[in-house]
């Protein structure tokens, strides 16, 4: 992640999710452990990803969270690899909980 508008935005969603994380999530402190995890959670929940992920395991679903993500990186065939492989090794398709979620 990077950019103040960014970072800001995070922090927000850190402190109206979990305001008793009070560190500040920065450039210094994004990539030490526990500041990295909150902020890609409350980047994802920003910007509402995980209704995005909810909606299949198809290369396009893998796609709408490319695009939100970093749609110009030349890296989506790589990410529907990665999906593709975690998808498998996780069983994803078999859980029970995400195919209760998909028939309602």
């Amino acid at each position: 992640m990077t950019g103040k508008y960014n970072y800001e935005k995070v922090n927000e969603e850190v402190k109206r999710k979990c305001p008793e994380f009070t560190n500040k999530i920065c450039g210094e402190t994004v990539n030490k452990l526990p500041e990295a995890l909150i902020s890609a959670m409350a980047y994802w929940s920003w910007k509402k990803l995980n209704a995005k992920a909810d909606t299949g395991y198809a290369d396009k679903d893998v796609d709408a969270i490319t695009n939100v993500i970093n749609k110009d990186d030349g890296h989506k065939t790589d990410r529907k690899t990665y999906f593709e492989t975690i998808k498998n090794n996780w069983k994803l398709t078999e859980c029970n909980s995400l195919q209760a979620k998909e028939i309602t």
